[in-house]
């Protein structure tokens, strides 16, 4: 039922934007690398735990992040494509989970499974590590520091 859930989600959120698409054809080197940084500012990793640990031995979070980024240079293109065209934003969302192992350390990872729409595949995967100073290191009443890489 989850996972269902997830798919029905994730396909609403982009299906508007596969179906919108225009063909692109004669685009100058800085109209790419415009349209290249928009779609990789939306599929970089977004963490969004806190820098504190979740349990004090062990602990785990389990979620789903979702947003947009606006496409001020896509929706341009799209527009000068096929003028009743937009492409304001592209929406992602993704599963989201933490473990916290004793020392104040947290593996983050993010996922989104392999969709296939409109004859295009997209799948997301992402991590992180999390080590909260203030666990083990520096300890310090109402104040958490993590790093996180």
């Amino acid at each position: 039922m989850k996972r269902r859930l997830l798919w029905t989600l994730t396909i609403l959120l982009t299906s508007s934007i596969a179906q919108a698409a225009p063909q692109f054809s004669g685009l100058s080197q800085a109209e790419v690398d415009n349209v290249n940084r928009e779609f990789m500012a939306n599929s970089s990793w977004h963490s969004v735990t806190t820098p504190s640990s979740m349990g004090s031995i062990f602990g785990f979070e389990i979620g789903i992040v979702a947003g947009a980024t606006q496409t001020p240079d896509i929706d341009k293109l799209a527009q000068r494509a096929s003028s009743g065209t937009e492409v304001k934003y592209i929406p992602h969302a993704g599963l989201l989970g933490g473990l916290t192992v004793p020392m104040g350390i947290t593996a983050e990872a993010l996922f989104i499974p392999k969709i296939n729409h409109s004859g295009i595949d997209f799948q997301q995967y992402g991590g992180a590590v999390k080590w909260t100073l203030t666990d083990e290191l520096i300890p310090l009443p109402a104040v958490n520091i993590a790093v996180r890489g």
